[in-house]
């Protein structure tokens, strides 16, 4: 039988989402199946998606567009604590470029890396719609934290870095960053340390799974408890 790897509680979660729509669109949830599977795993790998896909009736590749599409999902491991600073004018004007240069320096990574020890991942980010608090990070696509200048950074980064070190933050990724293979299913054959299959990229620019929509940045978490 083959092994599962989103949860029972995962799955409770999606099924919940797709009873919002009419029976004949199960798709349209796939925004928030896919924000259940990174919530449980951190990132979403084509295994992870191709679950998804399965569950929900969908063709793999349309699940891989969303997934491509959407900035707030992740292809590849990210650190426990995803840290996106919004970037756009407004914000830059308003400390958000100062922020951006004492979290470079502060966690010795650029844009787009993460630390070492897996604990963070830097990103930037399109407008939050909170320009009047720059400047702006969101915290695992789910906690926003405003007026964030180096003060409150350095506060923020011990308070989630505590926090890492009790094990806590994004998914069951952790071992992955330190370079032990990826995530698999409880009970399931390990894989040998082999890194997990990596989905090919659509060739569009758009997601062409029609009731996903198309805004590639919006503001809120999906797929929580409501």
């Amino acid at each position: 039988m083959e092994s599962r790897l989103l949860s029972d509680s995962a799955l409770r979660r999606i099924d919940r989402e797709i009873t919002k729509y009419p029976p004949d669109q199960k798709r349209s949830a796939v925004i928030a199946a896919l924000a259940v599977a990174q919530d449980e795993h951190g990132w979403l790998s084509a295994e992870v998606m191709d679950e998804v896909a399965r569950h929900l009736g969908m063709a793999t590749v349309a699940v891989y567009e969303v997934a491509s599409f959407y900035s707030m999902f992740e292809l590849k491991p990210t650190g426990r604590y995803k840290l996106t600073l919004c970037t756009n004018l407004p914000c830059a004007l308003s400390g958000a470029t100062a922020a951006a240069e004492h979290l470079k320096r502060k966690l010795g990574i650029g844009f787009g890396e993460t630390t070492g020890d897996g604990k963070f991942t830097l990103k930037e980010g399109e407008c939050f719609g909170a320009c009047g608090d720059a400047p702006v990070i969101l915290v695992n696509n789910k906690r926003m934290t405003s007026f964030m200048n180096p003060p409150q950074l350095d506060q923020l980064l011990d308070e989630l870095s505590a926090a890492a070190d009790r094990g806590e933050g994004a998914g069951k990724h952790a071992n992955y960053i330190r370079g032990e293979g990826p995530p698999r299913a409880a009970g399931s054959a390990p894989s040998g340390g082999s890194a997990a299959r990596e989905p090919e990229r659509p060739s569009q620019g758009r997601a062409r799974a029609g009731e996903a929509g198309t805004s590639s940045n919006p503001p809120q978490a999906w797929g929580d408890p409501s």
